[in-house]
């Protein structure tokens, strides 16, 4: 969806914009939720 988005950037920005969103936010909380668990289950770390 974010490939095709760019051919109506210029047009409609929201059509590549909000897919990239979605998959920045999704990148975001696997990373958060990653994190947690490391710290989380890591007997190192405590």
């Amino acid at each position: 969806m974010v490939g095709f988005g760019r051919e109506y950037l210029t047009r409609a920005p929201w059509i590549m914009l909000a897919p990239a969103f979605v998959i920045m936010m999704t990148t975001l909380s696997i990373s958060l939720v990653g994190d947690w668990l490391r710290d989380k289950l890591d007997p190192t770390l405590r």
